[in-house]
C-alpha cells in the first residue's frame, strides 16, 4: 500500500489521511496512509474469489464460469440490464442462462458481506481519519466489476476512487499495488546506487517508462 500511495496519490490526499481498500482474490486490505506512512492497516479474510466461489456453488458451475458472470455483473443495471439474464458457456460449449434475480442476490450478499467486514475495519481506524479522507478502491475483486467502484461508495457512505497507473499496458486498478510496489523497490536502489548509468539505472529506467507511456 505504501508503494501505491507515493506512486498514484497526491500527496494533498496522503496529508489528510488517505484510506487504500484493496480487494485481492483471497483478501482485502484496509491501509490509513498519512504523508508517506501507513499509520493502520487491516486485513478482511473475505476477496473477489469468494464472491466467484459463492456464484459457483449456487448456480453449480465451474469457478471459472463463475468468474466470467462476476466480471460481467452491473452492481448499477441499466435498462438493457435489468432485462437480461446472465449466461456462460459451459465445458461442453453450450450456452447456459441463470435467472438474474439469483445472480444479483449471490453476489450483493457476498459482496455485502465483505463491504461490512470493511465498515468494521474503518470504524476502528476512525481515530486514524478525518472528515477529509478519500477513499481509493484497488485490486481486481470488486473494482474490476462494473459500477464497482459506485456500488463500495454506496456501501460504505464515503466518496470512493480508484487511483490508475499512469500505464496504458497496465492501466487497471488491480496492478496499482504491484506498481506501486515496483515504484517503491528502484527507488530504494537509486538511493543505493550512486554511480550513473550501471545496470541499476537501466532497470530503473525501463520500469519507470511503463508509467508514463
Amino acid at each position: 500500500a505504501i508503494g501505491l500511495a507515493l506512486l498514484l496519490l497526491p500527496i494533498d490526499e496522503r496529508d489528510r489521511a488517505a484510506v487504500v481498500v484493496d480487494v485481492g482474490y483471497l483478501n482485502t486490505e484496509v491501509s490509513v496512509l498519512e504523508g508517506d506512512a501507513i499509520v493502520y492497516h487491516a486485513v478482511a479474510p473475505l476477496g473477489g474469489g469468494h464472491i466467484a466461489a459463492d456464484l459457483a456453488e449456487k448456480l453449480e458451475i465451474s469457478m471459472a464460469a463463475a468468474e466470467a458472470i462476476k466480471r460481467d455483473f452491473n452492481f448499477l443495471p441499466d435498462e438493457f440490464d435489468a432485462d437480461t439474464d446472465p449466461e456462460v458457456r459451459d465445458e461442453d460449449g453450450m450456452i447456459v442462462t441463470f435467472p438474474k434475480e439469483l445472480v444479483r442476490g449471490t453476489i450483493e450478499d457476498s459482496a455485502g458481506e465483505l463491504m461490512d467486514m470493511v465498515k468494521r475495519i474503518l470504524q476502528e481506524a476512525a481515530p486514524q481519519l478525518t472528515p477529509k479522507s478519500q477513499i481509493f478502491l484497488t485490486g481486481g475483486g470488486i473494482a474490476l466489476m462494473r459500477s464497482g467502484r459506485e456500488y463500495v461508495s454506496g456501501k460504505l457512505g464515503r466518496s470512493v476512487k480508484s487511483p490508475m497507473p499512469r500505464s496504458t499496458k497496465l492501466g487497471s486498478p488491480r496492478f496499482a499495488s504491484a506498481l506501486g510496489l515496483v515504484d517503491l523497490v528502484f527507488d530504494s536502489i537509486e538511493q543505493k546506487e550512486p554511480q550513473e548509468g550501471g545496470l541499476a539505472d537501466r532497470i530503473t529506467d525501463r520500469v519507470k517508462s511503463l508509467f508514463n507511456k
